[in-house]
């Protein structure tokens, strides 16, 4: 979360105001982020009810998804955005134990409305 948010700000100097993902993915990464981002599930708003998509639109978003999965077809994400930066963030754990594999995100912006 403290890199993702990290990488945002150094990317659009601003607020990282949404994430979009997987309820797991994007929840952790909401809760661990300094920014406190609202979660829009999946980026489907009949499950985030609470996102103004049209606030997000002009304030970007950060969207992550358990890489080992594939893309972001393939994990039930509708997105119809167009996003920039699509790329894999490789995450050890903090206390690995031998059976751990390395956490896949995968990460991509909306940016923010100029």
């Amino acid at each position: 979360a403290e890199q993702i948010t990290q990488q945002w700000h150094q990317k659009y100097h601003t607020k990282l105001n949404y994430i979009v993902g997987p309820r797991w993915e994007a929840g952790v990464v909401s809760f661990y982020s300094k920014d406190r981002p609202a979660v829009y599930i999946c980026g489907v708003s009949d499950i985030s009810f609470w996102i103004d998509e049209n606030q997000l639109r002009h304030d970007g978003a950060v969207i992550v998804w358990d890489a080992t999965l594939g893309g972001i077809q393939e994990n039930s994400m509708t997105w119809n955005y167009p996003l920039v930066d699509k790329h894999i963030e490789t995450f050890a754990y903090q206390r690995p134990r031998s059976h751990d594999q390395p956490i896949r995100l995968g990460v991509a912006y909306l940016p923010p409305a100029t």
